[in-house]
């Protein structure tokens, strides 16, 4: 006869033997919910993205807007008063909010510190040129309205420049943000 200790499978066996499926039935959820309660550590590229993808998104419904308004003006010629009270109603305000929203935002790392204010800047130079426009619209200077007009380009060049530096922090990190999409989180590389 063999004396040997029983394998740690067996053991296993006779003590959840005894334990009926009512009591083994809350043992496994409560040991599923202490497992499954440990989330990730949040890092400042992830707290970041958090942050500015709602502004992002409301950026580029904003951006429609002002090349729908465009279109229109193109397309219609639609009366002088009517897009100066559109943009002053609804789009102006908008884009000053955003400007101050952005502004509030906290990069958390010296990466994203360095990379965050080319947004800021160019959201509220965005906004500034936006109300240069009306402005000269309801002037009807087109000396002003060029130079309006140019401030907005500089502030879109400086807008992708922001894009393209921050996801230099993000994408390593496995975060995206882009001007016109939802993306959330960076491709994986495809498998050959």
């Amino acid at each position: 006869m063999s004396t040997s200790a029983p394998s740690p499978a067996r053991r296993r066996r006779r003590i959840f033997a005894g334990l009926s499926p009512l009591v083994l039935s809350p043992l496994v959820a409560v040991a599923a919910l202490v497992a499954c309660d440990r989330a990730p550590p949040e890092t400042p590229a992830g707290s970041y993205h958090g942050s500015m993808v709602a502004l992002v998104e409301q950026n580029a419904r904003l951006s429609r807007e002002l090349q729908g308004l465009a279109a229109d003006i193109k397309k219609d010629a639609p009366p002088a008063e009517d897009v100066a009270t559109r943009l002053e109603k609804k789009v102006l305000p908008e884009l000053r909010d955003l400007a101050t929203q952005v502004e509030g935002i906290s990069p958390g790392s010296p990466e994203l510190a360095a990379a965050h204010p080319l947004i800021v800047d160019a959201w509220k130079d965005r906004a500034a040129g936006v109300e240069a426009t009306l402005n000269a619209w309801r002037k009807a200077d087109p000396v002003a309205a060029e130079a309006a007009l140019n401030d907005r380009y500089s502030a879109a060049r400086q807008e992708a420049a922001y894009f393209e530096r921050i996801n230099l922090v993000l994408v390593p990190e496995g975060y995206v943000l882009t001007p016109f999409s939802t993306a959330t989180t960076a491709p994986t590389a495809a498998a050959d």
